[in-house]
């Protein structure tokens, strides 16, 4: 089983929704250019951590946010708040962090596809500094009928 886990110190920032205009009399969709910037960064980032070999088989993701804490609360709130007692329940939303880095990890080598990751362990939470922390296990995937029976076997043991 293969595994890496690493933190990238970079404000976590989700997908936005991408921008779109007419060319042409034609309609075409395009990458905000701060997305763009953002997500080269988090590559160059991503970059230091990347396994020699992509990961080739069933991927679970575990994958930890910390958002700035507002400026605009109470000090005992922000208190709370760096206890993870209290947590985040505005945007940015999981899926649109967890698509950001799929993507980039994708992009990078990790993996092959995002289709490889078949669980997602998420949590949220505020920070006085902000980060990703990412772990990515690899699954033995069963290939033959031979192996399905010697899985088998250990099981009934």
């Amino acid at each position: 089983m293969n595994e890496i886990s690493f933190t990238v110190y970079l404000m976590p920032k989700a997908r936005q929704e991408p921008g779109s205009c007419v060319i042409g009399g034609h309609a075409s969709v395009y990458k905000k250019t701060s997305q763009r910037d953002y997500e080269r960064f988090l590559m160059i980032e991503l970059d230091k951590h990347r396994p020699t070999l992509p990961f080739t088989g069933p991927l679970y993701l575990k994958l930890t946010v910390f958002l700035p804490i507002p400026k605009s609360h109470s000090d005992w709130w922000k208190e709370a708040a760096q206890k993870g007692i209290i947590r985040p329940i505005t945007k940015p939303d999981w899926d649109n962090l967890g698509k950001v880095i799929g993507d980039c990890m994708e992009r990078k080598g990790f993996f092959g596809n995002d289709s490889q990751i078949v669980s997602v362990f998420f949590n949220k939470y505020y920070s006085l500094n902000p980060r990703w922390e990412i772990s990515l296990q690899e699954k033995p995937q069963i290939k033959s009928a031979k192996e399905y029976k010697e899985w088998l076997k250990k099981e009934v043991t």
